[in-house]
Parts: structure tokens; C-alpha cells; sequence
């Protein structure tokens, strides 16, 4: 662990040959379809999260508060260990004086936390969690996100 200067991010990006973004970072990402060869590049705010909250809606709430930090498209959070997503929408003005609107997504992943007797959240009276992989879509028409 952290005691002998490796984490599991660290690991994980040395693995990917990725930069190591540690506990929060930024990220531009093209996506690209191959058959139309249409491209969109998308910004997304990723955050290891920190929340003691235990309700939804306090997880919410700590969601749409590191969306409203940054303006990207997706905002993308761990740590409370249940999966959940949200939409936020924004007006938005262009430089010619148009007036329209910008949906921005956020994210909290779900978690790999198994409650066993003797696991850590078993012992710290953690509920029940989603467990698993989100999935996030990006398309290449219209600025197009999906989040499941």
C-alpha cells in the first residue's frame, strides 16, 4: 500500500501506460466511430469522492456538488459506494448571442466491497452495496452520453 509507495492506481497505470491522476484529475477523451469516421472529444472530471454520507441523497448531493466545481461534460466519483447518475442542465450562451442548453453527466461508480464476516465493511456496519463496473457510453452524434 501506501506504506511502500505503491497504490492501486499506480499500478493500474503503469499496467495502461496512462498517467497516474491519483486521487483526482482530468481527462480529455476522443471518441471515434470507426464506420461513419464522425469523432466528438469529450472532458470528464474523475474524483476518488470523500463523503460520509449515508443516505441518497446526501450521496447526491456530494455528486452534483464536484459537477458544479468543474465544467465538463461527465463528472466521475467513487467512494460511497452505490451507483447512481444524474443529469444536470445548463443554458448556455454562444459568442454570436445564441441561447441553448448544455447537459452535463455525473457518476458514482458502484463498488467491489463484499460484506462478509471479517471484511472491513462488515466490520465498520457498511450496508448492503451495489457492487460492480459502470458503464459509460460515449457517442459520436451530438455530444451523446449515456451512464448506466
Amino acid at each position: 500500500g501506501k506504506k511502500y509507495g505503491m497504490t492501486a492506481t499506480k499500478i493500474l497505470s503503469l499496467e495502461l501506460d496512462v498517467p497516474n491522476m491519483g486521487y483526482a484529475g482530468f481527462i480529455n477523451l476522443k471518441a471515434k466511430n470507426n464506420r461513419t469516421k464522425k469523432e466528438d472529444t469529450y472532458s470528464i472530471y474523475v474524483n476518488h469522492g470523500r463523503s460520509s454520507a449515508r443516505t441518497r441523497g446526501g450521496k447526491l448531493s456530494m455528486l452534483e456538488r464536484l459537477m458544479r466545481q468543474c465544467d465538463c461534460d461527465l463528472t466521475v466519483v467513487g467512494h460511497v459506494h452505490e451507483a447512481m447518475d444524474v443529469e444536470i442542465n445548463q443554458l448556455t450562451l454562444s459568442l454570436d448571442g445564441e441561447v441553448g442548453q448544455k447537459t452535463r453527466h455525473g457518476m458514482i461508480c458502484p463498488a467491489w466491497l463484499r460484506l462478509i464476516p471479517g471484511s472491513y465493511g462488515f466490520e465498520h456496519g457498511y450496508e448492503p452495496c451495489s457492487q460492480g463496473c459502470g458503464v459509460i457510453k460515449l457517442g459520436t452524434d451530438h455530444h451523446a452520453i449515456h451512464v448506466e
